[in-house]
Formats: C-alpha cells, structure tokens, sequence
C-alpha cells in the first residue's frame, strides 16, 4: 500500500469510525448512508491504487470481517449496523486490519461493559445471564432456559469500534 493509498485508507476509516461512533451515542443506530457508501469505497480505492487484485483483496476483507459479526448479529448479540461498519472497515483496510480492528473493539467493548455493569452493581447478575444463554447453544431445545428481555444488557460498542479502529490505525501508520 503507497504512502498514498494508506493515508486515504487510515484517514476515511478514522472518518467512518467516529461518525459512527457519534451516531451510535445519539440514537443507537449506526445508519445505512453512512455504511453502504463505504462499503463500495474500500474497493473502488482499492481498484483505484492497486488495480483488480487490490480489490478482490477488499472484498475479501469485507466478508471476512463481516461474516463473524453477522454470526454474532443472527444470534441476537450484535446490531446490523455494527455489522456492515465492521465490514466496511474490512473492506478499506483488507482482511488482516479489519480482524485487527475486531479484536480490539471488542477487547474495548469487553473492558467498557464490565465497567459499566459493575458501576450499576449488575456485574454478576449479567454473568449469570450470559451464563445461561451460552449454556443454550449446547442443550437441546427441551432443556433451553429461557431469558426475559429485562435481563439482558445492550452495549452501544460504536465508541468501541472508533477507538479499535485509531489503535489499529495507529500501530499500522506506526509499523511503517
């Protein structure tokens, strides 16, 4: 990737990402104009600097670093438009930096929500919970337990993915 190239790619993924994040604050809706835009851009810039390999490469980044959000996203655990951002991102920054940026938003979103659940004093009860819900996907459907929505806890991880993305970004532009 030029000099160049990674400029357009870091600077429009931080651009993305705090919009994003701003977004998810104020209405919990990360919104489809802001998504599917760059979900064509990453490999429309890709093709642009680095021809029809570069974005193959881009929509490679898109499934994969959509596709494990999309899991989380049928199983009721993640909004849709963390999904496609996720994707978005993937497909700007290819395969390897959108895992990258996964990992550590989630590891941000992880640190934030025990916080958060501990400060309102829901640390354990939602241990419990999460704890009933996992043991779910191995029982069979005779011995489910059931979950009341009361029970649940959301997280708005728009924040967690802005700031995954600036330390990924960050440790990139660093390794350069």
């Amino acid at each position: 990737m030029s000099t160049t190239h990674a400029a357009v790619v870091f600077g429009t993924m931080l651009a993305v990402s705090l919009l994003a994040s701003v977004t998810d604050a104020r209405s919990g809706l990360i919104p489809n104009w802001l998504t599917f835009p760059t979900l064509l851009l990453g490999p429309c810039l890709a093709a642009a600097f680095g021809g029809l390999r570069a974005a193959a490469f881009s929509l490679l980044g898109i499934a994969i670093a959509g596709g494990i959000p999309l899991l989380f996203h049928r199983l009721g655990a993640m909004g849709g438009g963390d999904v496609k951002l996720f994707a978005a991102l993937g497909g700007l920054g290819g395969p390897q930096l959108g895992l990258e940026i996964e990992l550590l938003a989630v590891s941000c979103a992880c640190v934030w929500g025990v916080a958060q659940l501990t400060y309102r004093g829901r640390l354990l009860a939602s241990l419990h919970t999460s704890a009933r819900l996992l043991a779910n996907v191995f029982l069979p459907a005779r011995h489910q337990h059931t979950v009341a929505a009361e029970q649940l806890t959301q997280l708005r991880i728009g924040a967690a993915i802005f700031l995954g993305t600036v330390l990924a970004v960050v440790n990139r532009a660093l390794q350069r």
